[in-house]
């Protein structure tokens, strides 16, 4: 009797579930006759449909690009600063030519139907153009106030020089070739345009003797000042550049030697630079042990200014001859006017090159490629090592 009054709903359920099953056939069966009466009429519609599909498609086909859908020459090169595998030192270098890239664009427009600049349209002419405005771009700035007020600079536009400019239109080429490699371009437009090639003087540097005046000269009243002073000649004695030397720490320091990847090249290479120390890099490092950093460093333009009141203070200001940026023609300048914390690169280069004429070991060193064209400017050998190799035609000595 339990067992019966269990299954009395289940039962009831069943049927109430056929009872609607029933009536769903009648209205599916409905449905269908009636589609099925309509079949020729939707055969009809969809074979339409169908017809202006492949019209569509062959329009799509067809139709020449539409030139908003064209990469702009400011957003590819935006996307290429931030993809590209470069320091972040060259990154900010990067930016600067985007910022002038996007005032050429505002210049060029001006008065102009276009508004944007495509990827596709440049052109070795276009080139040119803008090689003109990055050349002249102070001038320019003058004649169009607002290219400035849209792209600001920190500093006002400055006449650039032509290793300035040649050097800014090989980034630039660097980002064309990247294109070209990404199918952005189906042409290199550099391949039919010539930079200029960038003119250096003599590499100017300080001898050891300058180097140890400087670093003997009383500087107690000038504490801060004494302490870039040490950093200066730390610098000089281990050649780094100045972005690795801003991030030294004492975990650098193994073996007695300073150990590190230069940051500018360790996308291309990561090859550890070892230098050794030497009696004063090492008591200079020991001076100011307990810090953060290795060093008590400030930043690169204070760092910069210190070095040229550290050189009048020291005495150090002969005459040296340097070219001109602007004219290409030679000046006659204090070196204690032009010199800078890249100078201490130098000043480890050209004196150990005066010791040791081996560009494959003084790389080791510096970072410098052995056959780095940087090395072809030190090989203007002083008159003391000319006269020595002279001596050595000598036929009194045969």
């Amino acid at each position: 009797m339990s067992l019966r009054c269990k299954l009395l709903p289940e039962k009831k359920l069943l049927l109430d579930l056929c009872e609607e099953a029933s009536k769903n056939e009648m209205l599916i069966s409905k449905w269908f006759n009636q589609k099925v009466a309509e079949r020729n009429y939707i055969n009809t519609i969809s074979d339409k449909l169908n017809e202006i599909q492949i019209q569509k498609a062959k329009a799509v086909i067809t139709k020449p690009t539409v030139e908003n859908k064209d990469p702009l020459i400011i957003d590819t090169f935006a996307d290429f600063i931030d993809k590209y595998k470069i320091s972040e030192v060259r990154r900010k270098n990067y930016r600067v030519i985007l910022r002038a890239l996007q005032r050429y664009e505002l210049y060029d427009c001006l008065g102009k139907n276009r508004k944007r600049i495509l990827l596709k349209d440049i052109s070795s002419d276009i080139l040119s153009h803008i090689e003109y405005f990055f050349q002249n771009e102070n001038e320019l700035v003058k004649t169009c106030p607002q290219l400035y007020k849209q792209i600001p600079e920190t500093r006002q536009p400055k006449p650039r020089g032509n290793n300035t400019i040649s050097d800014m239109m090989t980034k630039l080429r660097t980002f064309f070739i990247w294109c070209y490699k990404k199918r952005l371009m189906q042409f290199n437009p550099f391949t039919n345009f010539q930079i200029k090639s960038c003119v250096y003087g003599n590499p100017i540097y300080i001898s050891l003797d300058e180097l140890n005046k400087i670093y003997t000269t009383d500087l107690s009243a000038r504490p801060a000042l004494a302490k870039q002073r040490d950093i200066f000649v730390f610098h000089s004695l281990v050649g780094c550049r100045v972005s690795d030397l801003l991030k030294l720490s004492w975990t650098n320091v193994i073996d007695d030697k300073i150990t590190y990847i230069p940051n500018k090249t360790k996308h291309l290479r990561s090859n550890a630079i070892f230098v050794p120390l030497n009696d004063t890099s090492r008591s200079i490092i020991d001076k100011y042990k307990g810090g953060d950093k290795l060093l008590p460093f400030i930043s690169e333009q204070k760092y910069n200014k210190a070095i040229k009141e550290i050189f009048k203070l020291s005495g150090i200001t002969r005459k040296v001859i340097i070219l001109n940026s602007l004219s290409g023609e030679e000046e006659l300048v204090g070196i204690n006017t032009i010199t800078s914390s890249h100078m201490c690169r130098r000043n480890m280069v050209g004196n150990l090159y005066q010791k040791v004429q081996d560009t494959a070991f003084i790389g080791a060193m510096t970072g410098h490629s052995p056959h780095s064209r940087a090395f072809a400017r030190y090989r203007v050998i002083e008159n003391d090592i000319k006269k020595t190799a002279i001596d050595h035609l000598n036929l009194n000595n045969q």
